[in-house]
Order: C-alpha cells, then structure tokens, then sequence
C-alpha cells in the first residue's frame, strides 16, 4: 500500500539483471535474458484474432472488382464512389420515407466502401514505389543544385586567386615571386588533371 503512494516508486524486481558489472549489480557478467521469440500464426489483441503474416488481408464480402489481369483503379475507384454517393442517396431517401428500412442500404454501403479500402490496399507498393522515386528525384536534383553552387565558388575563388597573382606580378614582376608556373584560367588547370 505504501508503495502505490509514492511519488516515484522503486524500479521492479528484474531490473537487477540488466545492471552491468561496472554498476556493481548481483547480475555481474551475466548477459540480461533473451527477449521471447516471435510470434507465429495467430494472437489475440482485444478479443480479435490477428494473424502473424505479411499481406493484405482478403475482405470478407463480395468482390465488386475484377482480379484477374491489370486492374484500373482509377476506373474501379471512381466506380465504387460514385456507387457509394447514390447508395448514401438511397439510404437518406429511406429514412425519410421509411424510417426501419434501412439495413439493406447500410449493408451495400458497407459492401462498397470495404472494397474501395481493399482496392486502396492493393494501390499501397505502387504508391510506395512512385513515393521513393520522387524522393530520389528530388535529393539527386538538391545534390546537383549544391554541386553547381560549389563549382561556382571554385570558380570564383581561382578568379580571385588569379586576379591576385596577376596584381603581384603586375606589381613586383614575374621573376620575384616565381609566378610564371601558375596556370592563368581555370581551363588550363582542367586540362591538366584530364591528362594525368
């Protein structure tokens, strides 16, 4: 009772095993346990049972769409929507004319809006692989961007380098410093790396 009053109560019990033998724990040079195996097959969350594999899982009510082959989702999408708007119309003109008869049309409705949710599930890996594409894109125009910005700050450093030494020469003469060995432009030093 005491402790469930605490403002901070002690850690559990098992937090000794995870103290290494720096710390001075009773767990000394013992490796704290294994974390349990995955799971296989199917668990329990909540009273709903999942199951443990990869995938989409199949609805469990009518297909409206067609499998076989390359599926038009657009075609299919805009379909099913427009399938679901006259069906809600339906349903709204239902309950105003007949208040308890509407079950028929929330079934439909659900029917159609589980196959749009399969259709969009089935869209997720395209999605995914026009979401990297663009990603990739996007970062290899950035890094040219930034390359372009670098070789215009070497260019202009060269520049000012050159203007530099030109002003020295021009100043003090060619022979003082030993300037005459300098390439004069940014060319002929690209020249020279072709080569070697």
């Amino acid at each position: 009772m005491g402790l469930q009053r605490q403002a901070y109560p002690p850690p559990p019990a098992f937090y000794k095993l995870y103290k290494g033998a720096q710390e001075g724990g009773e767990g000394e040079g013992r490796a704290p346990p294994a974390p349990p195996a995955p799971l296989e097959g199917e668990y329990h969350i909540f009273g709903e049972i999942h199951e443990t594999r990869d995938g989409i899982p199949d609805i469990p009510v009518q297909r409206l769409f067609k499998e076989e082959g390359q599926i038009d989702f657009k075609k299919e999408l805009l379909k099913m929507n427009q399938e679901v708007l006259f069906a809600f119309l339906e349903l709204i003109s239902n309950l105003i004319e007949r208040p308890t008869a509407y079950a028929r049309q929330l079934e439909a409705i659900g029917v159609l809006l589980r196959n749009m949710h399969q259709l969009l599930n089935k869209l997720r890996p395209h999605q995914a692989l026009a979401t990297m594409e663009y990603l990739l894109k996007t970062e290899l125009e950035e890094m040219r961007q930034l390359l372009g910005d670098v070789r215009e700050q070497v260019d202009s450093a060269n520049r000012m380098l050159h203007s530099a030494g030109d002003s020295l020469v021009a100043a003090c003469g060619e022979e003082a410093y030993g300037l005459h060995d300098i390439p004069a432009t940014q060319e002929s030093m690209d020249t020279g790396d072709e080569n070697s």
